[in-house]
């Protein structure tokens, strides 16, 4: 077995880039300071990729650390920009659900405590109801944390679940509207024109990912997810170019994710997103000689004309 890496000083770091792997370092003090803050497996571990020859594993072409730092800040922003406009997403799907879920259950906890309200068609689906049945009763009748449930709890002896919704994570919203029974789901389903039930599922997993990624500041500018986006009219109107039956972009990695927010988001916050997403590429793009438009494109999986999504139709 290869042995651990060993653990290494800042000063160390420092020597191991310069001195190793030809990374070029403009500001010694500077980049001491990322180091520290930031942690040379987050910024060095996982922003190399582009700047650094495969075989040989040295940076290439004069790339500096500075280089490295402008991907993991632009990284950073982008994170921030999805992450922004997944909460509009999470906040309406709150909405829809409880909505939707009261208007044929009515107020009442013992409703939403109820299995018999959820799609239980199946063994997993069974399992995945009693789970969110039991989050859901923590915060009807034990979760102290939320003064708000304590209010209604003390108040009126009973926990509404449009109450309850805000306490829910966008995994657990997502897994709400997956074991909702059918009927209930194409109410909810119906609020997006052209998304079936389980295309929006679809979407709602995907997106949850992301907002994950986001949110525990993993990398997002290469994500790839492990299941391809259904083909769209988005795929067709871009003429995403084929290999073979399969589109090439939009299907596993960031634009599939910028597809479906066409379809999630009002028509004015998405042109928002895209106008703030453009935006941040060209900034970053401005900051390095080492990353072309074209390669950043490729690691995103975003087609050279991909801001005409706005004017794809649905």
């Amino acid at each position: 077995m290869p042995k651990p890496k060993p653990f290494l000083t800042y000063d160390l770091q420092i020597n191991k880039l310069t001195d190793d792997k030809h990374l070029v370092m403009d500001d010694e003090s500077a980049a001491r300071t990322a180091l520290k803050r930031i942690g040379y497996f987050s910024i060095i571990g996982g922003y190399k990729t582009p700047f650094i020859n495969p075989m040989t594993r040295i940076y290439e072409n004069g790339a500096a650390f500075d280089d490295v730092q402008a991907l993991y800040c632009f990284d950073k922003d982008l994170r921030n920009i999805f992450f922004r406009y997944l909460c509009e997403i999470e906040v309406f799907m709150r909405q829809l659900i409880s909505y939707n879920f009261c208007f044929r259950h009515g107020e009442f906890q013992d409703k939403y405590l109820d299995k018999n309200n959820y799609d239980r068609s199946s063994s997993d689906k069974k399992a995945d109801v009693d789970k969110l049945i039991k989050i859901l009763k923590f915060h009807a009748v034990d979760d102290m944390k939320h003064s708000y449930l304590v209010h209604q709890r003390r108040l009126y002896k009973n926990v509404p679940l449009w109450a309850i919704m805000n306490t829910l994570t966008f995994g657990q919203i997502s897994k709400f509207y997956s074991l909702l029974k059918f009927k209930m789901k194409g109410d909810v389903a119906h609020e997006f024109p052209h998304l079936s039930e389980d295309i929006l599922q679809t979407y709602l997993e995907r997106l949850c990912l992301i907002r994950n990624t986001c949110a525990h500041n993993e990398r997002l500018y290469s994500f790839h997810f492990d299941k391809d986006l259904p083909d769209t009219g988005v795929h067709t109107q871009l003429h995403i170019p084929r290999k073979g039956e399969q589109f090439i972009y939009g299907k596993n990695d960031v634009f599939s994710s910028v597809i479906a927010l066409r379809y999630l988001l009002p028509n004015e916050s998405f042109c928002l997103f895209v106008s703030e997403l453009s935006d941040c590429m060209n900034t970053y793009l401005k900051k390095t000689e080492h990353m072309t438009r074209e390669k950043l494109y490729d690691y995103m999986g975003f087609p050279s004309n991909w801001q005409d999504i706005i004017i794809c139709n649905s």
